[in-house]
């Protein structure tokens, strides 16, 4: 769910995005409410005023098989978290 202040929840919680230093609906020509299909994802650019992400009709949500082509595995930065994502 992404609410017009530009807050993420996940089942109701806000998602802490400590990333994201403007929180913007940004451009929106897709359809609301929006379900994600089964196999996709719905990305968010960081800078969310100006990004070209699934909130876009001409993007939409991404296939997980089609579309994916790596897994991120390792965090290099911030140097404090540094290492291995599970």
């Amino acid at each position: 769910e992404l609410d017009s202040s530009g807050n993420v929840r996940i089942d109701g919680k806000i998602l802490d995005e400590p990333y994201i230093t403007d929180k913007a609906m940004g451009e929106v020509s897709i359809d609301w409410p929006h379900q994600v299909g089964e196999g996709k994802l719905f990305v968010l650019g960081d800078h969310r005023s100006t990004s070209h992400d699934s909130r876009s009709a001409l993007i939409g949500d991404v296939s997980i098989e089609e579309q994916v082509i790596g897994r991120v595995f390792l965090r290099v930065w911030p140097l404090n978290k540094f290492g291995f994502i599970q």
